[in-house]
């Protein structure tokens, strides 16, 4: 499975491919006005893509992680 993270205006998310190409056509078919921060190779465990966004994306959600344990 194969897991692209975004950057919109309205926050991060995620959409899983079973494929690098499923998600490559989905990304080109649908014309996002978003940013890609990272694709994630779960065969792999590990980013196989990371943008300049990555940094900012990593330090946000342990932010968000971190403020749902106060």
């Amino acid at each position: 499975m194969i897991t692209f993270i975004y950057k919109s205006s309205h926050g991060y998310y995620k959409e899983n491919f079973p494929s690098l190409v499923a998600g490559i056509a989905d990304r080109i078919e649908a014309k996002k006005h978003s940013t890609l921060v990272a694709i994630f190779d779960h065969n792999y465990g590990r980013a196989i893509y990371k943008s300049r966004d990555f940094e900012q994306y990593q330090r946000d959600l342990q932010q968000k992680l971190m403020s749902g344990f106060q």
